[in-house]
């Protein structure tokens, strides 16, 4: 079900031996990666898989339990249908971050691997 696409998350404070409850964020897609940046915040990308079809970003600034979804960032929006995702993300030497991704390019051709080279916006 399409709709029911929203990412859960789950935490652990052992290091990784136990995991909490999985519970839904408002986040809408699938399949996520995340990472920690320079300034500590967190960065989690994902496909979006319903139009308008693309990759999508959210930041927390307090560790993940809340993500500024008011703020979701599109990285790309103009993806021509739902055969997409599984992105990766990497925070380069100036700030930057590069993201990986499998997408078409337009609607005749096959996936291949894209990537995206953007800003982002200082903490809040």
């Amino acid at each position: 079900d399409e709709s029911q696409r929203f990412l859960g998350q789950s935490e652990s404070e052992d290091g990784g031996r136990t995991w909490s409850m999985i519970r839904r964020t408002e986040m809408w897609g699938y399949p996520p990666h995340i990472i920690r940046l320079n300034d500590g915040r967190l960065l989690v990308v994902y496909g979006h898989r319903r139009k308008p079809y693309g990759q999508r970003a959210c930041l927390s600034n307090d560790d993940g339990r809340t993500w500024d979804l008011k703020n979701e960032i599109a990285l790309v929006d103009d993806a021509p249908d739902g055969d997409l995702g599984y992105p990766a993300s990497a925070q380069l030497g100036d700030g930057t971050v590069l993201t990986i991704y499998y997408q078409k390019d337009q609607p005749a051709d096959k996936p291949c691997l894209m990537a995206t080279h953007w800003r982002l916006p200082g903490p809040k």
